[in-house]
This record gives C-alpha cells, structure tokens and sequence, in this order.
C-alpha cells in the first residue's frame, strides 16, 4: 500500500534550492564573523580617538571680535553724542 507518487524511502538528492541554502548559510556565518572582527577593531580606535585635548582654548582681546564689535559700537555711539552736544553748545555760546 505504497500510495502514489509517494516514496517510503528517504530521498538524498541534492536540489538546487537546498545548495542555495546551504550557500547562504555559509556565506552568513562568514557575514557575522566579519561583523564581530568589525566590531572589534571599531572599539579600539573608539578607544585610541576618544582622547581630548588637554588644557583650555586661548585667545588674545584681539581675537574675540564678541567683544569687540559692541565696544567699538559704543565708542562710535559717544563720540557722535559728544560732538553733536559740542557743536550745540557752542552754537549757544556764539549767539
């Protein structure tokens, strides 16, 4: 009572979906042992570059041009105030 297309006997031939899988297979074994030697060798540069510079940033008065722009403008802002107060009062004193 065999039935019909059938087999009680095992089949070990080969297909081509089964190469496929095992080729897959293999190529992701080598897929994540690539990815762990990666991960490794990203820890220690992560390691090397991860030094900071030692020390404070310096600069000259001459270099923080935050400061310096608004004193200029503040310098520029008195000198027209006083010139212009000048010459009023002068206009005064002649008349």
């Amino acid at each position: 009572i065999g039935g019909e297309g059938f087999s009680l006997s095992k089949d070990k031939t080969n297909t081509k979906e089964y190469e496929l899988l095992n080729t897959e297979m293999k190529l992701r074994d080598q897929l994540k042992q690539l990815e762990e030697k990666k991960i490794e060798e990203d820890v220690f540069f992560d390691v090397i570059s991860s030094f900071q510079e030692v020390g404070n940033k310096t600069s000259e008065w001459y270099q923080k041009y935050t400061l310096i722009f608004p004193a200029i403008a503040f310098v520029l802002l008195c000198v027209v105030y006083l010139s212009r107060k000048t010459i009023t009062y002068v206009k005064n004193y002649e008349a």
